[in-house]
């Protein structure tokens, strides 16, 4: 089967006019050449790029990620690359993954978010996952004492962060057949004052900014700060230097009259009732990554009041467009070219998009299993909830 998954509309990626050749379907004669020489070094390396992300749609689209990030500079490309799958695998990313973040950060979520609100909420236009951070109310005094003292299970949760939503992306792809590759990021900076820039802020954000640089290079696709006080600029002075060029140019800052800044990125209908849109508003209750866990793990975490715990979806079967998709994937094939005119397919060779299973997660925290229906239809019996999430059937 041949798939031809175009960028998702509204990222860089489908802007054929102004991308500058530096993305699958459109690069140029020069950019294919060095995008072919990284997959010629890979394969004479015996490099696993299962080890360099754990899920991702085909390797010309993570290559291309590191050559980006890289102006193309192969050489630098390649220590990237090495340098990434060496840091993974002192992070034992498998292991982390199979840890709930209340798990990881060895304190109730209620607590994190009573100091540091931020969900996970939504998609936007281009279907890429938004996450909201409402930065001025971020306590790192607190942060810091409820979670042992120092920032190491902060940062550790961070990096479970980054993975789960770069799962998610893969699975928006395979879900709306494009590729989606990056999120959007809505910091809420209202309170927030040069006394926050305290020591211990400055080293957690500047190392977990740095982290995101050199790990997750190319997975963001834009920064919207609403709600900066005055003082903004200066507290912005101090952070943009941890930035690189390229990130800091994803950066779009608003004071109050931000409204049509988030619709017109997100959509009216995706933008939280507390932020001028029509959704529901984000509020403590909660939990930061509920909409995230429910796709990757087959959970649906309580709500954090405890109140009112979340309830699995009705049961619905999964609706299948075409069987082979999952195993097929690695046969995409995308068009190069930049004109509609005389454009043309060629074929990526093949390449396994993820580990094998992998689409199915078979260990949820705390012993919890969830596993997909069987081909007949079936299911196993519905293993009992631990660690207060509930269980809904996978119908991805």
């Amino acid at each position: 089967m041949e798939i031809n998954f175009p960028y998702a509309p509204g990222t860089p990626g489908a802007d054929f006019a102004n991308n500058g050749g530096k993305y699958w379907r459109n690069l140029t004669p020069a950019n294919k050449a060095l995008l072919d020489e990284m997959h010629q070094w890979v394969k004479a390396e015996n490099i696993n790029l299962s080890d360099l992300c754990t899920h991702y749609l085909h390797g010309s689209l993570l290559l291309l990620r590191y050559l980006r990030a890289n102006t193309f500079n192969t050489k630098k490309a390649k220590k990237h690359i090495e340098k990434t799958i060496e840091w993974r695998k002192t992070q034992n990313i498998p292991e982390l993954m199979k840890q709930s973040p209340e798990e990881i950060l060895g304190c109730k979520m209620a607590d994190i978010v009573d100091n540091f609100p931020h969900w996970h909420y939504g998609y936007d236009r281009s279907g890429r996952p938004i996450l909201f951070k409402q930065q001025g109310e971020f306590d790192v005094k607190a942060i810091k004492r409820i979670c042992g003292g120092s920032f190491d299970r902060v940062i550790r949760y961070h990096v479970w962060e980054q993975e789960l939503i770069n799962r998610v992306c893969y699975e928006q792809s395979l879900k709306s057949k494009t590729i989606i590759e990056t999120l959007m990021v809505v910091w809420d900076v209202k309170g927030m004052q040069m006394s926050t820039l305290s020591s211990d802020f400055r080293s957690l954000m500047s190392s977990m900014i740095k982290m995101d640089q050199d790990y997750y290079p190319e997975t963001l696709g834009k920064i919207m700060i609403v709600n900066a006080p005055s003082v903004f600029p200066m507290i912005w002075g101090v952070i943009k230097p941890w930035l690189d060029a390229v990130t800091a140019a994803k950066v779009s800052i608003k004071g109050s009259e931000y409204k049509a800044m988030l619709i017109e990125s997100l959509g009216m209908e995706n933008v939280p009732a507390n932020y001028g849109g029509t959704k529901a508003p984000l509020t403590h209750d909660i939990h930061p990554y509920a909409q995230a866990m429910e796709v990757v793990y087959n959970v649906i975490p309580e709500s954090l009041s405890g109140h009112h715990p979340a309830v699995p979806k009705a049961p619905k079967p999964p609706v299948v467009e075409d069987p082979g998709l999952a195993e097929d994937f690695d046969h995409l094939k995308v068009s190069t070219g930049g004109s509609e005119a005389g454009s043309r397919q060629e074929s990526v060779d093949g390449e396994a998009v993820a580990a094998e299973g992998s689409d199915v997660p078979q260990t949820v925290f705390s012993g919890a299993t969830a596993t997909a229906a069987d081909a007949s239809g079936s299911s196993a019996a519905p293993p009992v909830a631990t660690g207060g999430y509930k269980q809904r059937e996978f119908i991805y």
